[in-house]
């Protein structure tokens, strides 16, 4: 009887394990998926900071904290829709901790935050930040074509009308890509509002050889 009584005994627990495995398995992918995400590059208007196909870390608690500043390279949600993917594209994503959803996310570099007066003009173009010229060693090139932001265009680029420049709303920061001429940027799509920020990208993960600090 003492033997039988010890077997039901070990039964919930080898009963017990795979749950616990299982478990632990989902809490480390919502831990992930909430302290810190991965995100791929899907173009090249973060050239030559970021590549296409390159991965990148992203931090989400900082921005619950302090919100972002200049020269950050963030990921947001923007208004489109992300591709439809397979189930099975899913799974793979989450087990990655890639972006997946129903949103496609963006990643780009914060050049102005709420309340900044803003300008980029000139032949080349020449970023204006409170009144000071920023130097922006990250380029990809001398930008003497894309689109300005001067004090005629503020309105259609959702930002307000200042004296001689724009300025950011409250409650959103300004993002333009690296590769001036080929992002679509704020200069596009508006401010970002805050409530749209995934977080900030600090560490290139992929691939190794470029392994490096953002």
């Amino acid at each position: 009887m003492g033997k039988v009584g010890a077997s039901s005994m070990r039964a919930p627990r080898i009963v017990t394990l795979p749950l616990l495995v299982a478990a632990s398995f989902l809490i480390a992918l919502t831990l992930k998926s909430l302290v810190v995400q991965a995100f791929f590059i899907p173009s090249e208007s973060m050239l030559p900071t970021l590549h296409q196909g390159d991965r990148v870390l992203v931090e989400r608690i900082g921005y619950r904290l302090d919100p972002p500043e200049r020269k950050d390279i963030l990921v947001f949600g923007s208004g489109k829709p992300a591709p439809a993917l397979s189930l099975g594209d899913k799974a793979l994503a989450l087990v990655k901790g890639l972006a997946g959803g129903d949103r496609t996310y963006v990643i780009k570099r914060v050049v102005a935050v709420a309340g900044d007066t803003i300008s980029y003009k000139g032949l080349p173009r020449v970023l204006t930040v409170e009144g000071r010229t920023i130097t922006e060693p990250y380029l990809q090139e001398k930008d003497k074509t894309s689109r300005a932001v001067t004090h005629g265009t503020c309105g259609s680029m959702g930002l307000l009308v200042s004296a001689s420049a724009c300025l950011v709303p409250e409650g959103t920061v300004f993002v333009m890509g690296d590769n001036r001429n080929h992002s679509e940027d704020s200069r596009v799509i508006g401010p970002v509002p805050l409530e749209d920020v995934v977080g900030r990208a600090f560490l290139l993960a992929w691939p190794p050889t470029n392994l490096g600090g953002l």
